[in-house]
């Protein structure tokens, strides 16, 4: 059975849920990470879609839309240990590092962009830069 799960990473403002047809999911990041559940798959919620679940990203909690490195650090472990063929995480435009840390997670990374130049320039500019990021990770991590 092909089995996926979906991370709504728009920590401040996710609305995943919203195209997925569930208009308020009853658990998410919020929960898992300020009331220190001890695992991620409490805050599973099932879809319409077979075989996919929502981890639902925080609603309108502007204090976890730009979490700490700890709080990233610990979703990063969580989502590793879930058993699912793939996971899809949804990232929220910007450059802030915790967007970089789970873009760089993933085996295979997509950008969407329109063909206009200040589109391609933005994509540019983030790969360049989450580059970097994993780069300066990688050094600091040596030492």
């Amino acid at each position: 059975m092909f089995f996926v799960q979906k991370l709504d990473a728009h920590l401040g403002g996710a609305n995943l849920h919203t195209f997925l047809g569930i208009s308020q999911p009853p658990l998410s990041l919020d929960y898992f990470i300020r009331r220190g559940m001890r695992t991620i798959k409490a805050v599973l919620t099932e879809t319409v879609i077979p075989n996919l679940q929502l981890i639902a990203g925080a609603q309108d909690i502007l204090a976890l839309s730009n979490p700490k490195q700890s709080q990233t650090q610990k979703i990063i472990r969580h989502i590793r240990s879930l058993d699912a063929d793939h996971i899809i995480i949804d990232l929220p435009t910007g450059m802030a590092p915790h967007v970089f840390d789970f873009f760089l997670i993933s085996d295979n990374g997509i950008l969407l962009c329109t063909p206009e130049p200040t589109s391609l320039e933005n994509a540019y500019h983030f790969i360049r830069a989450a580059f970097l990021h994993r780069w300066m990770n990688m050094a600091t991590n040596k030492e």
